[in-house]
């Protein structure tokens, strides 16, 4: 009844075709082979031996149904060796003992299914755990492709205003000036404090473009490297001209700085001066320190950013949502990197690491 009621599935069935033939019909037939000669207790013995092992084997292989299907068969099979032979006392003891083992292998199957039901459906929301696990991961990997393309866009932006700003303004201002020394010699004395005025003017313009086309694209990181633009660039002069003391420290022996990508250099000075815009700006400090880690390996290059002031602090989660963090966040993000930052009354300190596969890390091979 219960076989018709919950018929086994696919599985179970596979191992039957296995489990029946090659063991439980051999033991079945030794039984009735020897039960034919034996005595009341080595019939026992046999009920014990042939009939129980298949029923446990079976139950652990197989649950409730496969242990249901053998005692039925070895009951069936002490019944006709009984009809055969007619000694009914050693039958009964026999199905005795096998009634006692089938209930214990039934409750052994039933625990056996239990589990394979638990297992399958862990199986299952393992396999649903790791299709979500695959689908943020690449979430996660068209995000970055994204913040990278939309930096990388800003940088090409911003080397275009520099370059146009350079060749058009600043060459103009240059042909300005040059003109109005020209117009100074040849000006008569009640002209010159006019002149002068042009110039003065001119050369506050020059300087303004200058300062411009320092924050737009800093003087030396394309030419000269990160290492330069950090230890004598225009974070230095930042900082220094609002009263802080700044310590640079670079440390790349295996010269794995100057093999990454210029995007990754620019995008790890990005990091860097944002953190020194927002010390200056909040921190009230006295000193601010920055220092770069470099260490390459046969797989990978590790960079550690590490900048720090003793300025008074900040709540971080208060300002979890300001335009200099977020860009600092952000630019993380592109460079697939860990960023921790911890302030207190002993100051901030901002930590980014990063790791790059080979020797240089591409953009634009990325996207």
């Amino acid at each position: 009844v219960m076989a018709v009621w919950s018929r086994p599935d696919v599985a179970i069935l596979r191992r039957w075709r296995i489990d029946i033939p090659c063991l439980l019909l051999p033991m079945l037939a030794l039984y009735a082979v020897l039960a034919a000669h034996a005595t009341e207790a080595q019939t026992f013995f046999l009920s014990a031996t042939l009939g129980f092992v298949p029923c446990v084997y079976c139950a652990v292989r197989s649950g409730w149904r496969g242990a249901g299907v053998t005692v039925s068969a070895a009951t069936l099979t002490v019944a006709w060796r009984a009809a055969m032979d007619g000694n009914t006392d050693s039958t009964v003891e026999a199905q005795g003992l096998l009634a006692v083992a089938g209930s214990a292998s039934l409750l052994l199957g039933a625990t056996q299914d239990a589990l394979f039901s638990s297992q399958r459906e862990l199986d299952r929301r393992n396999t649903h755990l790791v299709a979500a696990v695959a689908r943020q991961t690449h979430l996660a990997a068209e995000l970055r492709d994204a913040a990278r393309r939309n930096l990388d866009l800003s940088e090409q932006v911003r080397r275009w205003i520099t370059s146009e700003l350079h060749d058009e303004i600043g060459q103009n201002l240059t042909a300005l000036q040059t003109r109005v020394r020209l117009l100074e010699r040849k000006a008569n004395v009640e002209d010159s404090e006019l002149t002068a005025e042009i110039a003065t003017t001119l050369t506050r313009m020059r300087s303004a473009v200058s300062g411009l086309l320092s924050s737009l694209r800093p003087a030396g990181l394309d030419d000269l490297g990160l290492a330069f633009a950090l230890r004598d660039g225009a974070i230095r002069s930042f900082v220094e001209a609002a009263g802080l003391r700044y310590d640079a420290s670079i440390d790349d022996p295996s010269d794995a700085l100057g093999r990454l990508d210029v995007n990754v250099q620019t995008t790890l000075y990005r990091i860097a001066q944002e953190a020194a815009t927002n010390t200056v700006r909040h921190a009230r400090a006295a000193r601010l320190r920055v220092r770069l880690r470099v260490r390459r390996d046969a797989l990978a290059s590790h960079v550690l950013l590490a900048v720090d002031d003793d300025g008074c602090g900040f709540d971080a989660t208060a300002n979890a949502a300001g335009i200099g963090l977020a860009g600092i966040r952000d630019r993380v993000v592109t460079l697939g990197g860990r960023l921790r930052m911890r302030s207190g009354a002993f100051g901030t300190r901002l930590q980014v690491r990063a790791e790059f596969p080979g020797d240089t890390w591409n953009f634009s091979s990325r996207q």
